[in-house]
């Protein structure tokens, strides 16, 4: 094979390769952001990754000063629609006690923040 072909072969390679890890990614992208959809279907919803999203997003409502939760209803509401289908779907499907724990300490967490920002 002449280097002209090899070059070639490598690129369609690469070019294969690199089209292959887009997809991967932006599979998992669209999987993710599905999975912040609320009314998703029961069987569609993941636990373990709901819980992962739910910590992130009550660390990123926490961060933000109390003062300005009041200015922002559509964010909590959707962490509370987020964190009651999870835990509604998740507590008569899972038998994985931590996951149970850890959705309950994000639900007192979070009711512990609305209440002092409340006040």
């Amino acid at each position: 094979m002449g280097s002209t072909s090899k070059r070639r072969v490598f690129l369609a390679i690469r070019i294969s390769l690199s089209a292959a890890v887009t997809a991967f990614i932006l599979g998992g992208v669209l999987l993710g952001l599905r999975q912040q959809s609320t009314e998703l279907p029961e069987d569609e919803i993941d636990c373990g990754y709901r819980r992962e999203m739910l910590r992130n997003q009550l660390v990123s409502i926490t961060q933000r000063p109390i003062a300005g939760l009041s200015k922002e209803p559509a964010v909590i509401q959707k962490f509370s629609t987020l964190l009651r289908e999870t835990r509604e779907v998740c507590d008569a499907r899972e038998g994985d006690p931590e996951l149970l724990n850890d959705l309950e300490s994000i639900e007192q967490t979070f009711e512990g923040y609305r209440r002092r920002a409340s006040t």
